[in-house]
Parts: structure tokens; sequence; C-alpha cells
């Protein structure tokens, strides 16, 4: 008898304070906390939504800026073992560091896109940050020249006379305030297939049809993609990729001749 008392009492006490709970769940200012924690988390998902959406500006430059690292990466984790069981080690030990030395002035140019792309009179093909990232490239092509070719100074000499024009053109541009334009593209594509001729012509035939096979399918790609407009922005990035194996063959080519 004295438990069943004693627990009666327990439930009378306990009784007040589960009803005040109550009452203070349906006060005013708790629904006010609530009603602001729901207009966050929709406003939250919202701006993920815009954000994220196909056809925005900011995380595909972002996405971008992030996948030019890795070929850098790889180049960083491949290039010891390759040029320890090369004869021509320094050729290896090129085609990582022209990589790497190339990253930062993409990454710099997509993550500017992204930053800056709604300030008024901003134009992403016209800026110093495009033209650093393609002068980069065609100072890379001399490098890449010069270690496809075995270190041939007169093939390198010859790679530096063709890139030196598009240099130039690109710096004049940027002086003028023109912007850039297929051309500029053509012109990189050329040098790619001049710098890879040695592969070709040393007889590494296998590393040669494999090397322009994945620049000629990244650049396929990339060309759709912007023809008809697939994948917004994130096409880049995806290209950046593709240039992934398109590096793995000319360091292995490299490596074994």
């Amino acid at each position: 008898m004295r438990a069943e008392t004693r627990a009666k009492q327990r439930l009378k006490a306990a009784g007040p304070s589960s009803q005040s709970l109550r009452g203070d769940e349906s006060s005013p200012s708790l629904k006010a906390v609530k009603a602001q924690r729901s207009l966050f988390l929709g406003s939250l998902l919202q701006f993920l939504e815009l954000e994220f959406e196909i056809g925005s500006v900011v995380w595909p430059e972002v996405f971008s800026a992030l996948t030019m690292a890795a070929p850098s990466l790889y180049a960083l984790h491949a290039a010891p073992e390759l040029a320890s069981n090369a004869v021509f080690p320094e050729g290896v030990w090129a085609l990582a560091i022209g990589t790497m030395m190339h990253c930062p002035f993409s990454m710099a140019c997509h993550l500017a896109s992204a930053l800056m792309n709604k300030r008024d009179g901003y134009d992403p093909m016209c800026t110093p940050f495009r033209t650093m990232d393609i002068t980069a490239i065609h100072i890379n092509c001399v490098v890449f020249g010069w270690a496809l070719s075995g270190g041939s100074l007169i093939f390198t000499l010859f790679m530096a006379m063709l890139n030196a024009p598009c240099i130039f053109i690109l710096l004049r541009r940027l002086v003028e305030g023109r912007p850039g334009g297929l051309d500029e593209s053509l012109r990189v594509t050329s040098q790619v297939f001049t710098y890879t001729l040695p592969l070709l012509f040393r007889g590494l035939y296998f590393h040669y049809l494999a090397t322009i096979s994945m620049w000629l399918g990244a650049c396929l790609f990339f060309a759709l993609a912007n023809y008809f407009r697939l994948g917004g922005g994130w096409s880049h990035g995806i290209f950046h990729l593709l240039c992934f194996p398109f590096l793995h063959f000319m360091m292995s080519g490299v490596a074994s001749a």
C-alpha cells in the first residue's frame, strides 16, 4: 500500500511538469524559434539547389580548378618510379615538373572566374589569369618537346620558335583588351600534335597512338559538350580529368625509351 501511495505521489508531482513542458512548446517564443529554423533550412536548400544546378558558374569553375590538380598529383606519384627505370629520367621529371608548374596558373584562372563572374565588365576570355594559363601551356609545349625528343636541342629550339609567336599574340591581346577565341585552342592543339611527334619518330608507336587518342578524345568531348551545351560548365573539369591518361602515356613512353 505504501508503495502504491508513493507511486501516485510521484505521478502527481510529474504531471504538472509535463503539462508545463507542453505549454512551453506552444508558447509564442518557441513557435518563433521553430519558424526561424524552418526558414533557415528552406533558404539553405534553395541556395544549394540554385548553386549546384547545371549551368551555374561558381561551382563548375571550382570543380575545374580542383580537377587540374589530378594530373599534377599523378605526376608527383608516378615520376619517381618511372624515372628510376628510365634511360632518360630527366625527361620523365621534365613532364612531371612542367605539369605541376602549369597547375597553379590554371587553378587561378578558374577560381578567378568563379569569384568574379558577376562583376560588371568582367570577361573571363580577357584576363591576366587566362593569359598566364595559356602562356604556361605554350611553355610546357617546349618542355614536353624536349622531354619526348630525348633531350634534342634542335627539336627544343624548333618548339620554342613555334610557341614564341603564340605567347606574343596572347600578351598583345591582353594589352589591347581583346578577348581570346577559338584560335588559341587551335594553336595549342597544333603544338600538342607537334611535340608528340618524337614518340612516333623514335618507334614508340603504341605510346604515340595512345597519347594522341587520349588527346583527341578529350578535345572531342570538350568540343561536343560546348557545341550542344551539355553539362553546363562542368564539362571543362571533366576535360581536365580526361587529360590524366594523356599524361600517363607520355610519361611511360619516355620511361620506356
